[in-house]
């Protein structure tokens, strides 16, 4: 293709309706807005919706043609030639210490915290969505809040399997699991004038910009390696703490699990000084061993503990499915899921319950643990043996992230801009602390997505080395 002419740029004060229209669509385009092969509006739309002649509209878009943007095709249409840039590198540059910022533009294979989707099998819950959307019109006249009674009654089911007890009645279905935790801490705080959250870190880079955005104020709790709970209790001794939200089965992302007797331990000091605990338990149906850990909630005795999960990591992901079961918040969490969201969508709630039924899941979530454990397994080595000396890597027993720590601090957003440049993907570890900067020793990757890519590897390695 011809080298694209250049189009001159204009003040908005001297701008015609013409250049207005150009300037409209190349914009659009350069942002992604438009896709290469997408089709334009009509000339006619364009018309109507931008108060211009058919002259100026085609005048506009024949100028699109000779700027390389767009070309002509029969019945006036037009169609996008050229593959917009998006925002990808301009927000990298612009906010480069934007964790929000950072997090959209990492979430690609290596830097997502989303399990890669290909290993889920998805083939049988999409055979009970198309029964449920074959039902949907009846279903539709009866849509409770709370979620449907069927769900419900299968996910309690499931920790029945598990030996833990937990009330069908007492579950609200959410739309995700990080609407459960935004209910859950929305729920604590409520009431309270200055609320404070304590944050077992490293934590999830989601939850802290959801913290962020409420206003909240963090202070953080190390895990190193486990929950300390000597420095927990003198923190609870020293300042009001509203709440503590922590991942006690493989951690976000070091892929730790809290031992049972902490657990325990944990529980005790809540019930000592009345502390909330919002539970994030999303990962614990992805253990490698041979059976799962317990939930906090397992030793809940006076409704502490609010419990938020999903099927997003292991059946249903995109179906934005979750729940929590909300201890002695359940009068509150009701509240502002009607305020939130109503209800849950209804043809994703009977497909789950129809899948949960049965024993299929149950076999696809024993080869994807299989899987995980595997690709973790295989990607520690390699970064070991790819990375400079003195780096550690976490040995996560569940999951599918790796935590790793390098033998100094550096630049990690400089590193990033380059990675990305190459097609290189990675988090830098400050995203998951509620203070973070560039300098940061801290690296999180997505082993779910590791084919064996040594040569990407030790690009990065060497990047490390040099930076």
């Amino acid at each position: 293709m011809a080298e694209r002419p250049v189009r001159p740029q204009s003040s908005p004060e001297c701008m015609s309706k013409f250049q207005q229209l150009i300037d409209f669509f190349t914009l659009a385009i350069d942002r992604g807005d438009y896709q290469l092969g997408d089709k334009l509006p009509s000339l006619r739309s364009v018309c109507q919706t931008h108060q211009v002649s058919m002259t100026t509209a085609k005048k506009a878009f024949y100028e699109l043609e000779r700027l390389a943007y767009v070309e002509a095709e029969p019945r006036a249409a037009f169609r996008v030639i050229v593959a917009g840039q998006g925002k990808k590198v301009d927000a990298l540059a612009a906010g480069e210490f934007d964790p929000l910022c950072l997090l959209e533009n990492v979430a690609l294979p290596w830097g997502s915290p989303f399990i890669n989707a290909e290993l889920l099998d998805t083939r049988a819950l999409n055979r009970e969505l198309m029964r449920a959307m074959a039902s949907y019109p009846e279903a539709l006249n009866h849509q409770p809040m709370l979620g449907l009674d069927q769900l419900r009654r299968q996910i309690a089911r499931m920790y029945h399997s598990e030996g833990v007890h937990l009330h069908w009645e007492n579950l609200i279905v959410t739309c995700g699991g990080m609407e459960a935790l935004s209910l859950a801490i929305q729920a604590v705080v409520q009431g309270i004038s200055k609320p404070c959250l304590a944050v077992v870190t490293p934590a999830f880079p989601g939850v802290l910009s959801l913290i962020r955005q409420l206003g909240i104020s963090v202070v953080e709790v190390a895990s190193e390696p486990y929950l300390d709970l000597p420095a927990l209790g003198a923190l609870l001794q020293e300042q009001a703490i509203t709440a503590l939200l922590v991942m006690p089965n493989f951690q976000h992302p070091s892929g730790r699990c809290m031992p049972e007797a902490d657990k325990q331990a944990l529980l005790d000091l809540a019930y000592q000084h009345q502390l909330a605990i919002i539970e994030d338990d999303t990962y614990r149906a992805l253990h490698f061993a041979d059976k799962a850990p317990l939930p906090l909630k397992a030793y809940d005795r006076l409704g502490l503990v609010l419990h938020c999960c999903s099927f997003s990591k292991t059946i249903a992901p995109g179906y934005r499915v979750g729940w929590i079961e909300p201890g002695r918040w359940s009068d509150r969490i009701r509240a502002l899921k009607f305020c939130s969201s109503l209800s849950s969508p209804l043809p994703s709630q009977l497909a789950l319950a129809a899948l949960l039924a049965g024993d299929l899941h149950t076999r696809s979530i024993a080869k994807l643990r299989a899987e995980l454990q595997k690709r973790t397994d295989s990607m520690r080595t390699d970064i070991l043996a790819c990375f400079p000396a003195g780096t550690q890597v976490e040995i996560p027993v569940g999951g599918y992230l790796l935590w790793i720590t390098l033998p100094q601090a550096i630049d990690l957003s400089a590193l990033l801009k380059k990675a990305l440049a190459k097609g290189i993907h990675f988090a830098p570890g400050w995203l998951c602390y509620p203070q973070g900067g560039p300098m940061c020793k801290q690296i999180r990757l997505n082993a779910s997505f590791y084919l064996g890519q040594r040569e990407e590897l030790g690009w990065l390695g060497e990047g490390v080395l040099i930076a």
